[in-house]
């Protein structure tokens, strides 16, 4: 990442639900389905990285090994880790790794799409809060 460098305008395109993963008791076994609940939405940006970097079929990073398949850039968050999801239009993404930059501008994700989870909470708002449609008396 370019340390403190803004992405062009519009980049932060996106306009993703952010979730936390919730502990629960064991009731599935280890192939349960994990279960979150809606904690804030956030502007971002999405990246296909999966192409990047292939051995043998596997997303492979020379350090750390198997990474994710997307980069999601957003403003500087603190909270956000490995137990977060983002849900970006119908695809969720689980992060697998976090960075943020020096200058505390932005946090980039790695991330993978993932496939079922369910939503322990009431799902978010699917407009934005105050830019719902006015009504005209």
């Amino acid at each position: 990442m370019h340390e403190g460098k803004a992405p062009p305008i519009g980049r932060l395109r996106n306009f993703a639900g952010v979730y936390v993963w919730v502990d629960q008791p064991d009731q599935g076994g280890p192939m349960a389905i994990p279960n979150y609940r809606f904690v804030s939405r956030c502007w971002c940006s999405l990246r296909v990285i999966a192409g990047e970097k292939m051995l043998l079929g596997a997303q492979i990073d020379e350090r750390t090994g198997p990474r994710g398949t997307h980069l999601i850039r957003t403003r500087y968050r603190e909270d956000l880790t490995i137990r977060h999801m983002f849900e970006i239009g119908i695809k969720r993404f689980k992060v697998v790794g976090v960075r943020n930059d020096d200058s505390r501008r932005f946090t980039e994700l790695e991330v993978e799409e993932f496939g079922e989870a369910t939503i322990v909470a009431p799902r978010a708002p699917a407009i934005p809060f105050g830019l719902e449609e006015e009504t005209v008396h």
